[in-house]
């Protein structure tokens, strides 16, 4: 076939050049403006302009421009971002953990950057505000309730501290016994029973345990507990209490008063006691998470009684 270079021809030829003109004048319009978009100037104007979600747009522009020219600017907005906040109005343990992962994660993915430095000057000056509470408290708990609050990177010296403490406060019976004492708390009387469980004042410890247990059933959300029948009289100072368990249950009951005792009773099993005349306070729960302790108070005078204990659904 043969080749006509008539007007025609050459008619095309020229608006294809005039498309092909005007395609690559599009195609530099694009290009132009996809290189301003992402240019330092817009990225920042746009971290600027982002009301309420700056911070974001400032990290974009350190990804992209880790050495631009508004390195500082990004760099103290983020960490402003951070700090805004008090450490010290945050109280709950998991919110502090959140918090320096988070400022971990950013120093990871801004490695060996100024926001990397001083994202790690943030997160020690947080931990020094619990390590000098931690210290001023000097006790065990404070320090489980500072390396709860903060990752273990960030632990320092809490282990050796913590030793120290169990050595200077429970390195023997009868200092361990007076730290229980001036702690007066449960966790205290526990400690000293885990660790003197045939110690001299082994029975004193238990005695608090029982009163204390009771005394955090009584103030927490608790059943009423069903009162007992007196059977029997005698004038005596002693009462005989006998508990059946009608639960497919573990029943354990604190009685506390002059003498505070304990008594377990399997399911669908009966056991008994003996306590002298007084007024006793007396909590109830069961082996079983889903039932909530009972709790409720009696007035033995001399005599016997009796009691049972099942489960009824409503």
């Amino acid at each position: 076939m043969a080749y006509s270079s008539g007007p025609d021809n050459k008619k095309s030829r020229g608006c294809l050049y005039i498309a092909l003109a005007i395609a690559g004048i599009i195609g530099a319009v694009i290009l132009g403006v996809h290189l301003y978009k992402n240019s330092q100037r817009a990225l920042i104007q746009k971290a600027r302009t982002a009301d309420g979600f700056q911070a974001p747009h400032y990290k974009d522009y350190l990804k992209q421009y880790p050495s631009g020219k508004y390195v500082d600017e990004a760099t103290e907005f983020i960490v402003n971002h951070y700090a805004k906040r008090p450490w010290e109005e945050i109280t709950d343990a998991q919110h502090k953990r959140s918090r320096l992962g988070e400022l971990q994660y950013d120093m990871d993915h801004f490695p060996e950057t100024k926001l990397s430095a001083r994202l790690d000057s943030l997160a020690n000056a947080w931990v020094d505000i619990d390590y000098e509470k931690a210290v001023r408290t000097g006790t065990t708990e404070g320090w489980d309730a500072y390396k709860k609050a903060i990752p273990e990177k960030y632990w320092r010296d809490a282990d050796k501290r913590i030793e120290d403490i169990e050595t200077a406060c429970w390195g023997t019976e009868s200092v361990a016994w007076q730290t229980a004492r001036n702690l007066n708390s449960l966790n205290a009387y526990q400690h000293y029973l885990e660790l003197y469980p045939k110690g001299a004042h082994a029975s004193a410890a238990d005695k608090k345990v029982i009163d204390l247990t009771v005394d955090n059933i009584f103030a927490g959300e608790h059943g009423d507990l069903p009162g007992m029948e007196k059977i029997g009289y005698a004038s005596t100072l002693k009462n005989k209490v006998r508990i059946k368990n009608m639960t497919p249950h573990v029943l354990t009951l604190l009685y506390s008063g002059k003498e505070s005792q304990r008594l377990i009773v399997q399911p669908n099993g009966t056991a008994s006691l003996a306590l002298p005349n007084g007024f006793y306070r007396i909590a109830a729960s069961v082996s079983s998470p889903k039932i909530r302790p009972y709790a409720g108070a009696e007035m033995l005078t001399g005599g016997e009684y009796e009691v049972t204990y099942y489960i009824s659904t409503k």
